[in-house]
């Protein structure tokens, strides 16, 4: 084959149309490719020129082609051929001018753009689809670079994290994520920068600029696979909000905790009534386990209590209402038959048709056992197991009502221990709570089977006695207490003698209703105490009248020490060596607006009974330290002002501060002050105002025992809390020297008190004999009226020998 053969195989195999035309527009060459892709014979080709293979709308435009390869060289252009069967072929065309030496050729190469065409609709038809799945797609689309900062996100997503693309865009995807959450999944992002995997899934929280906390699932993929090499990796987010189902699903949760903890038992059927599930807390309380109670009925409970009827009007409330509730008694699988309340409930589809009956049962049998338990402690004494108050007045009331009726005699006897104040204060109140258990039981001994005996509180209690024949046989029963109680009584190996006065009033003659009754059986039984002790009274009417003016007389004495109309006397003690004034005591002294001077032996007790001894304390201190601090600017020698404190007062958190201001307003010294407390009160406290007593004595405050050997104690106080002063009670001194059991106390204390190194005070001296022997035993000081009477501030300087 010839060289011009084998270039004209070259050339028509060629994958387009090649034709050569001249600058006149004829055809001069073509392949065989243009014949047959073209459809065009030879000799038609021959008789063309390029413009004739084009519509008449492109002809214009191809001229310009031809032109421009003539004048410049070189021409490309698109355009579509029309074939000879008028079909429109898209064609890319490249033409060249060739140079000869006579005139000048230009080749042209065409390519079938069909498939190219196709492919670009494809392309643009898929952008189109991809920019309105974007645009309008429920889930978030967020296109993140390599720099975790987005790209592109689609309104959905702006929708979730509640912030617009320009502000996401500018941020780093931690930066609106969950603080909790930020950089969950940056290990699994840096495997898909690598090409490590390709996709991944997670869930994680973002954070809306509201605060608003949004859970999310995200599945994350490149978005090239494999990744371009040299480019930046750059990954689509897919992000679906799922914190609707997120709360649904921890309600659902919550759900399963309550019906797996709570202490309600649940029952859950189907429509035709059949169990479908239980919690634990039924199995608990009926004893089946949900495996063998399903698919049963709840007739598996029934206990026989309640008729066909009761179940009828079950049914038919649930039917009408949807709900129905009520207190239904219910066997257990042991066969026990208990009280229970239920709530059952129909639920319904959105068709309103039943899918489930849900029954909650809370077992009421221990609530039951409660509500008799606290009506017994509405009725009893809870530390004596006696009828209380509210009990006795029902059953008076009661007793009365039945005495309108009938005239069975009946009678209230109301008791009081003598000394059961001493106990409590000095052996503390658990001596005190099984002494009064101790009391009860030889109360209710000494009591007839249809008496009702009931403690009123403290240590008061009251019998009332039923279908007595006559007054005398009140008193055998009253006498009959009170000798119960007057034997010794035995509390943690001890012998404790407390006795008892008693009370009485009889209806009608003492009152026609329970709380006068009562009140003057009360009455009588003061009067008891204060004659003898240890007895018993009848009320009698003039009685009433003294306890109005005790009442009044507590009233008068409350507004005396509110208006600080309490009057201080002063008692001087005197060293029995040398018959200096050591101290001086201040003693309340009462001048009433009507009655005059009151002894102190009227309002003291009164005041002690009714909680008035602090106010009293407070007033006879303040006015104390004033009196002290003036005769100190005077000269006088007094030693120290003594003012007594009560057990209350000792224990106060504010007592420290009080007296330090007082003795700061008043400026008097704190070695200026003492401070005496009774036995019982020392003994009751020391424990618990063990720092009182120290920061009293760290401003020079000094303390002393008075009434010392009256109480019941043990004599750990003395070594447990820093006294100066031991005061020996007048009981053990107004029988000396003759008394030897008085003599014998009076020389030990002194020596306890030597061996202690504490100042010794006998109280109530009033005799030389007294003297002599106090001051022979070692006593270091005396008190008494054989030295001086209590006397007003004004005239102790001169009871102590001052001007």
């Amino acid at each position: 084959m010839t060289e011009r053969g084998l270039e004209k195989r070259a050339i028509d195999a060629l994958p387009g149309p090649l034709f050569v035309f001249d600058a006149a527009g004829y055809m001069r060459y073509w392949n065989t490719h243009l014949e047959r892709a073209w459809g065009y014979g030879r000799e038609r080709i021959a008789s063309m020129s390029p413009l004739d293979f084009f519509p008449a709308e492109e002809r214009s435009r191809i001229r310009e082609a031809v032109e421009r390869v003539f004048a410049e060289g070189v021409a490309e252009t698109e355009g579509e051929v029309e074939d000879a069967a008028g079909r429109r072929l898209p064609h890319r065309f490249a033409a060249r001018r060739i140079d000869r030496m006579s005139d000048s050729l230009a080749v042209g190469l065409g390519v079938d753009i069909r498939e190219q065409r196709r492919a670009e609709a494809a392309l643009r038809a898929s952008e189109q689809q991809f920019r309105a799945v974007f645009e309008q797609a429920a889930l978030g689309i967020v296109i993140v670079g390599s720099d975790r900062r987005p790209t592109a996100v689609n309104p959905a997503f702006e929708r979730i994290v509640g912030r617009p693309a320009a502000e996401l865009e500018s941020m780093t995807v931690d930066e609106f994520t969950h603080p909790d959450d930020a950089g969950l999944d940056l290990p699994w992002f840096r495997e898909l920068q690598r090409g490590e995997r390709s996709n991944y899934q997670l869930e994680k929280r973002y954070r809306t600029p509201a605060g608003e906390t949004i859970h999310a699932r995200t599945t994350v993929s490149r978005l090239h696979d494999p990744p371009n090499e040299g480019e930046p990796t750059s990954v689509i987010a897919l992000v679906e909000d799922i914190t609707e189902k997120h709360e649904r699903e921890s309600k659902l949760r919550q759900w399963a905790n309550v019906f797996e903890n709570t202490t309600e038992a649940i029952l859950i059927t189907d429509p035709e009534n059949r169990i479908v599930d239980v919690n634990p807390a039924f199995t608990t309380i009926t004893g089946y386990a949900a495996e063998e109670i399903r698919g049963q009925t709840p007739r598996v409970l029934k206990s026989g209590y309640h008729d066909q009827s009761f179940y009828e009007r079950m049914w038919w409330s649930l039917q009408r209402d949807g709900v129905w509730q009520g207190e239904i008694w219910n066997r257990s699988k042991d066969g026990a038959v208990y009280p229970q309340t239920m709530t059952v409930n129909a639920v319904r589809d959105a068709n309103g048709e039943v899918i489930n009956y849900i029954a909650v049962i809370t077992d009421v049998t221990q609530l039951r056992r409660s509500q008799q338990e606290l009506e017994y402690l509405a009725h009893h004494d809870p530390l004596t197991g006696l009828a209380n108050r509210v009990l006795l007045r029902d059953r008076l009331e009661h007793a009365l009502s039945r005495q309108m009726r009938s005239p069975a005699g009946l009678a209230v006897v109301l008791l009081d221990l003598d000394r059961f104040k001493d106990v409590n204060d000095s052996l503390g109140h658990t001596t005190g709570d099984e002494l009064l258990i101790a009391a009860a039981t030889r109360l209710s001994a000494a009591c007839r089977a249809q008496d009702t005996i009931a403690r009123l509180g403290g240590d008061e209690f009251a019998v009332l006695a039923e279908d007595v024949s006559a007054e005398e046989e009140v008193a055998r029963l009253a006498s009959r207490l009170c000798r119960s109680l007057a034997e010794p009584i035995a509390v943690d190996g001890r012998e404790l003698y407390v006795g008892a006065s008693a009370g009485i009033a009889v209806p009608p003659r003492d009152g026609s209703d329970a709380e006068t009754l009562v009140k003057n059986a009360d009455t009588a039984m003061y009067r008891a105490k204060e004659e003898s002790g240890s007895a018993y009274c009848f009320y009698a009417e003039e009685m009433g009248a003294v306890a109005r003016e005790r009442v009044r007389l507590e009233a008068d004495l409350r507004r005396a020490i509110a208006d600080e109309g309490l009057a201080v006397a002063y008692q001087p003690q005197f060293a029995l060596a040398t018959g200096q004034a050591i101290a001086v005591e201040a003693l309340a002294r009462w001048q009433h607006p009507e009655e005059g001077a009151l002894s102190p032996g009227r309002f003291l007790p009164m005041a002690e009974e009714s909680g008035l001894m602090s106010g009293i304390g407070s007033c006879v201190l303040r006015r104390a330290c004033a009196d002290a601090a003036a005769w100190r600017a005077r000269g006088v020698a007094f030693g120290r002002v003594a003012v007594n404190l009560t057990a209350p007062e000792l224990e106060e958190p504010a007592l420290v501060d009080r007296i330090a201001s007082i003795l700061g307003e008043t400026g008097l010294p704190g070695n200026c002050l003492e401070l005496e407390l009774t036995e019982s009160a020392v003994v009751k406290t020391y424990r618990t105002a063990a720092a009182n007593v120290a920061a009293l004595r760290r401003m020079g405050v000094s303390l002393a025992v008075d009434d010392f050997g009256t109480g019941y104690s043990s004599l750990a106080y003395l070594k447990e809390l820093d006294m100066q002063k031991l005061k020996l009670d007048r009981s053990f001194v107004r029988d000396l020297p003759g008394n030897e059991r008085d003599a014998a106390i009076a020389r030990a204390a002194i020596a306890l008190g030597a061996a202690l190194e504490l100042e010794v005070v006998a109280e109530g001296v009033e005799t030389a004999a007294e003297r002599d022997f106090l001051a022979g035993a070692g006593c270091h000081a005396a008190q008494g009226y054989l030295y001086a009477r209590p006397a007003p501030p004004e005239r102790l300087p001169a009871v102590l020998g001052c001007s």
